[in-house]
């Protein structure tokens, strides 16, 4: 069987072959004692178990049940001997002791990432769905939004159209111009063109912050329009820390100006209550600046689409400075609205 056996394998592997039947005896031995203590004492006992396997398989290809003589019986039994052993140690082999074996996990393993993958994708596809039907602007394309906000802006303006096509049609004849002038000149009819969309875009923006100014003008909590265009890195605002029966509001804004109050109401009323306000943060700020003012149309008040740049007007006429228990010394307008809020309550 040896010499058959060399034959039929590749020249690298016949070397490490045993040279006659004894060396391959003493092999299938060593094999045996290894994997016997293997299996006996539980350490790679699956392993142990295989080299069994292996090793018993020598014995079953020399053995010739069918060979007439008086050792047939024998040679029978020692068959039927080595076949129960060798199904025993494979069934020892596939044990797993109630552990999942391997080909288990990895079917489970393969089930669970292809759910994983099937779920990310629904969940993709449902974000996707839902982002297209959503009601919140940033959640929509650029273009969408330019779009809503020109039919929202054009409701309160009419002449929005017009200047919009006045800016494009501007911009794009000084190009020209320059183009008959100076060539190539498609190069500046390409120019004109997108410098007529950007000077189309910029007039809508202005148009739309005037338009928003004007549809909330005169509502109550009209102030907050034009606070929230404030910088939200400099700016900390708070809406309606006081109010009134007649609906008159105190809004607050914490920022590079110090403190400023908001009245927005009857000048009549707000005035007490701005005055009020200002002597409780000045007593919680020490040493903050606090600035009070009335928005409205009337004398001595400033209209609600002058609100932000008159706070900024105020940003530029000097910073305050916040020194730390621990840190830097800089300007920290959110450390002030938390002092304000703990001590306020507000």
């Amino acid at each position: 069987m040896l010499p058959k056996l060399k034959s039929a394998l590749p020249e690298s592997v016949r070397s490490y072959l045993p040279e006659d039947a004894t060396g391959l005896a003493k092999l299938t031995g060593a094999l045996q004692v290894a994997g016997g203590i293997s299996l006996a004492t539980g350490i790679g006992r699956r392993v142990g178990a295989g080299v069994l396997a292996l090793s018993s398989l020598p014995a079953l290809c020399a053995a010739n049940p069918l060979a007439k003589g008086p050792g047939q019986a024998a040679a029978q039994a020692e068959l039927g001997t080595n076949v129960a052993l060798l199904g025993g140690v494979l069934l020892a082999a596939q044990d797993t002791e109630g552990k999942p074996n391997l080909a288990w996990r990895l079917r489970t393993q393969r089930q669970l990432l292809a759910s994983q993958a099937a779920k990310q994708k629904a969940e993709v596809k449902a974000a996707k769905l839902a982002k297209k039907n959503s009601t919140n602007p940033r959640d929509w394309p650029w273009y969408k939004q330019y779009w809503q906000t020109y039919k929202v802006t054009a409701e309160v303006d009419p002449q929005l159209p017009w200047l919009l096509l006045g800016a494009f049609a501007g911009v794009l004849a000084v190009f020209a111009i320059v183009a008959f002038l100076v060539p190539p000149w498609w190069m500046w009819l390409l120019l004109g063109v997108f410098g007529g969309i950007t000077a189309a875009m910029w007039v809508l923006l202005l148009r739309a912050k005037k338009a928003t100014y004007t549809r909330y003008a005169g509502q109550p909590g009209s102030a907050e329009v034009a606070l929230s265009m404030l910088d939200g890195k400099k700016w900390f605002h708070s809406s309606a820390i006081a109010a009134t029966r007649q609906l008159d509001a105190v809004h607050r804004a914490v920022g590079p100006a110090g403190i400023v109050l908001i009245g927005e109401g009857s000048a009549s009323r707000v005035k007490p209550l701005l005055a009020s306000e200002a002597k409780k943060h000045e007593q919680v700020a020490y040493g903050v600046p606090v600035t009070t003012i009335v928005m409205g149309d009337g004398e001595g008040e400033v209209p609600l689409d002058k609100l932000a740049g008159h706070l900024k007007i105020l940003e530029r006429r000097g910073l305050i400075a916040l020194t730390r228990f621990s840190g830097d010394i800089g300007f920290y307008p959110d450390e002030y609205l938390e002092i304000i809020r703990t001590y306020m309550g507000k």
